[in-house]
């Protein structure tokens, strides 16, 4: 018997698995991104430069990054290829500074990996 759950990071729409239990926030498609990572980072109480946000649509991960903050969101999501009326994103929170400079990395030097664990014993995917 497979208890895998799927392969996604969270599941949205497979209801024959629990449902992830996801934050939900609707914004207008004029409001800019970085006037929704602001709004963001306030409900959180994390100052902005402490977080990132990844598109997730399809099992593929994009950083948005800051080149976006005055583009409406109804951009964000048309240059991001997923053409649907809702974004699924990932919200990174970096918790101290990189050298003391730095909140990320700058450019594509690294990258953020999503592991999911298989246990054998149990078939069980987490």
């Amino acid at each position: 018997m497979n208890l895998h759950q799927g392969y996604g990071i969270a599941n949205f729409d497979n209801p024959q698995y629990p449902l992830s239990e996801v934050l939900q926030f609707k914004i207008l498609k004029i409001e800019t991104y970085g006037a929704f990572k602001d709004k963001l980072a306030t409900n959180f109480d994390i100052p902005t430069k402490q977080i990132r946000f990844w598109a997730l649509e399809n099992n593929m991960i994009r950083l948005i990054t800051d080149n976006y903050l005055s583009l409406p969101m109804s951009t964000i999501c048309t240059r991001m290829g997923l053409g649907q009326n809702e974004l699924k994103l990932y919200l990174e929170i970096a918790h101290k500074p990189i050298n003391d400079e730095t909140w990320f990395p700058v450019g594509y030097t690294h990258v953020i990996i999503f592991i999911k664990y298989f246990d054998a014993n149990t078939q069980y995917l987490e």
